[in-house]
């Protein structure tokens, strides 16, 4: 009966295969059933049986589990609390946030958003959006005409910002009631550096006079909640995760400004902080240092809740586990990256070209271009691509025409809600691409931007 346990059983048939090959036989038909021990009812054909059947048996049960046992919650014991691994880290519930002596339309509009724990949640927006209010409303002068929701809902979560009205919780702790308690949980990083530094007046030069591991201890021992010795592992373990223990002791004045930035997103995560928050944290850095950022942020991001603001949607895309867009202190949807691309999004970009060589694509697209050789291209326009176009896939737009180029946009789906066959499109478009005058095409899937700039599109219209 132990063979039922694949392990035991691998063991086992290990063993038997052994013993043949020493002696030179090796596994055969013939010697299959026959054991080299006296007395040993087992061979490695029984093995082989009680393998297939426990196989079988952990078939049934793991189609028994996923079908019949739902919402299995494992608990953790946290500071003599149990919490669901799946705990609410954050949650805002109508959220308003209106700026004394401002305009009397509000920076946060009726904001309800909840946050789990483990999970990135990058909120979107164009300039003025009211991402960092949010943030914030844990600044109380004004900030500029550009980046309301970021800056509010920043503020309000980091207790800089007291809200209008509405309520929002942290682990538990309700702000500002218990805003004290509640920011011994937060790290923050703003968009620019928080590094100690002393000014020289004569030279107006800046020269930060704290090292890299000083930092981290001096930001760790603020929220008093780890002891001095588990703070210096954690930074020792922050700093190899890094890659920066042979300049820990360097001054950060002597850093480049990816390695200053990257400290900045290091302090946030430091001393046991459970909400990080993050307002643009990779704007002005190179590619290297941008990337050592996300893989910063994935890294440390179980057992925390992250609040991402950022206006690189590769970023979003990489990093978040839900995606809120923002505009006007408002949210218009909120989801995961892949949910909204094929809920909202409007399906692929055809660009057809005129030129001789393939068009430019990003990541995701698909080129394909017709051999120019010894063909003669019509001057037909672009009426007789649209129609086409249209003739295979009705519902299908013009987004822009040009005398070298023409984008139209292609749903996934009909106007009846059935799936477009774009396998028998595509064949068709290679080979009429040159009989309508195009020498190439490219094609790209529905971005976050994209979404977000049609959302953003109907609210503008709508009021």
């Amino acid at each position: 009966m132990q063979c039922l346990v694949l392990a035991t059983s691998f063991c086992f048939g290990s063993t038997y295969l052994t013993r043949f090959e020493d002696q030179g036989v090796g596994i055969q038909w013939d010697n299959i059933w026959l054991s080299q021990t006296p007395g040993d009812p087992m061979c490695f054909a029984w093995v082989m049986i009680m393998m297939m059947v426990g196989s079988v048996l952990y078939f049934l049960v793991g189609w028994y589990i996923s079908n019949f046992v739902n919402n299995v919650k494992v608990y953790v014991n946290i500071e003599s609390h149990y919490l669901l691994t799946d705990s609410l880290g954050i949650s805002i519930r109508h959220l308003q946030v209106v700026y004394r002596g401002g305009t009397s339309r509000p920076a946060v509009s009726d904001l309800s958003l909840d946050l789990r724990d483990g999970q990135v949640t990058t909120l979107l927006g164009q300039n003025g959006a009211g991402k960092t209010t949010t943030i914030e409303e844990m600044k109380l002068d004004r900030p500029r005409n550009v980046h309301i929701v970021v800056v509010c809902s920043s503020n309000v979560l980091t207790g800089q910002l007291l809200p209008t009205s509405g309520a929002v919780s942290i682990y538990g702790r309700m702000i500002p009631e218990q805003l004290p308690e509640a920011r011994k949980l937060i790290g923050y990083c703003p968009q620019y550096n928080t590094l100690f530094s002393q000014q020289d007046g004569f030279h107006q030069r800046v020269c930060y006079r704290m090292t890299m591991r000083e930092h981290l201890r001096f930001y760790g021992s603020l929220k008093g909640i780890l002891t001095k010795e588990i703070l210096e592992k954690e930074i020792d373990e922050m700093l190899e995760s890094m890659g920066l223990q042979d300049r820990q002791h360097e001054l950060a004045c002597h850093l480049s400004g990816g390695l200053q930035r990257r400290l900045c997103v290091a302090l946030a995560f430091i001393g046991g902080s459970k909400l990080i928050v993050l307002d643009e944290p990779t704007s002005s850095v190179d590619p290297v240092a941008r990337r050592a950022i996300w893989d910063l942020i994935l890294k440390y991001r179980h057992g925390r809740t992250i609040l991402l603001t950022t206006h690189h949607m590769d970023e979003a895309d990489l990093l978040s586990d839900n995606v809120a867009i923002v505009h006007q202190g408002r949210i218009l949807c909120s989801g995961s990256p892949l949910l909204l691309k094929h809920r909202f999004g409007c399906g692929y970009q055809l660009s057809l070209s005129r030129q001789g060589s393939d068009v430019d694509s990003d990541s995701g697209h698909a080129s394909s271009s017709a051999s120019t050789a010894s063909i003669h291209y019509k001057d037909c326009g672009s009426e007789s691509a649209i129609s086409f176009i249209q003739n295979l896939i009705p519902n299908a737009l013009v987004l822009e025409e040009h005398s070298s180029e023409l984008v139209v946009s292609l749903p996934q789906r009909a106007a009846d809600g059935k799936p477009h066959h774009f396998s028998a499109f595509f064949r068709s478009l290679d080979d009429a691409l040159p009989a309508l005058g195009f020498t190439s095409y490219g094609l790209s899937s529905t971005t976050l931007e994209e979404v977000s700039t049609r959302h953003i599109q109907i609210y503008q219209t709508r009021y």
